[in-house]
């Protein structure tokens, strides 16, 4: 593939994911300004020009560039300054990874993140079920999250395959405050 094709192709991919987060963002009741902000980091020379090496078009880059190098420099950039990803919520690694639970605001992102990567690279053949089935596949391979965000998120699959969206807003409020609450009871477990 020609290089200018990989930028164009790329660009188009960020445009069209900070769109879809935006739409799924806002069913989920997260600010304009958070969704304007999102992923900025992927128009960083680190990103971008990694992204553009392995652009494929059909799925993200960072996959193909771990395969290559072992690891990728742009997904270290990225996650290390967008706490919309789990992996940012992660610690202490010389002595066992602590997993620390997201709050509710990046929980919230992270959900239209995914949602939104996933429309974005499988456009209209995308749907709630194929979001859903991922996110069961996902699990399998034992992501480092902390229990109580895995058990939101879990709460968010379920209810989204029935009813996207609007159930989330309904409850939003009350779902905070209960995520909240939790985090704070397992912050003060040792106190």
């Amino acid at each position: 593939m020609h290089m200018l094709s990989k930028i164009f192709g790329h660009l188009r991919n960020i445009i069209v994911h900070k769109y879809w987060v935006y739409h799924f963002g806002r069913k989920l009741g997260i600010s304009r300004w958070r969704l304007l902000k999102h992923d900025l980091s992927k128009f960083s020379p680190i990103e971008f020009w990694e992204s553009i090496k392995f652009y494929q078009g059909t799925s993200s880059p960072i996959p193909p560039c771990k395969k290559a190098n072992g690891y990728s420099n742009a997904w270290q950039h990225h996650k290390g300054r967008n706490p919309h990803h789990y992996e940012y919520w992660t610690d202490n690694y010389d002595s066992g990874t602590t997993l620390i639970p997201m709050p509710f605001e990046c929980l919230c992102e992270m959900l239209a993140d995914w949602c939104a990567a996933g429309r974005t690279y499988q456009g209209k053949d995308w749907s709630f079920i194929s979001q859903c089935d991922w996110w069961e596949n996902k699990k399998t391979l034992n992501p480092s999250i902390h229990p109580l965000t895995i058990k939101r998120i879990d709460l968010f699959f379920d209810k989204y395959v029935r009813n996207p969206f609007e159930w989330w807003v309904e409850y939003r409020d009350d779902l905070k405050l209960v995520y909240e609450r939790d985090i704070y009871d397992w912050a003060h477990k040792y106190d």
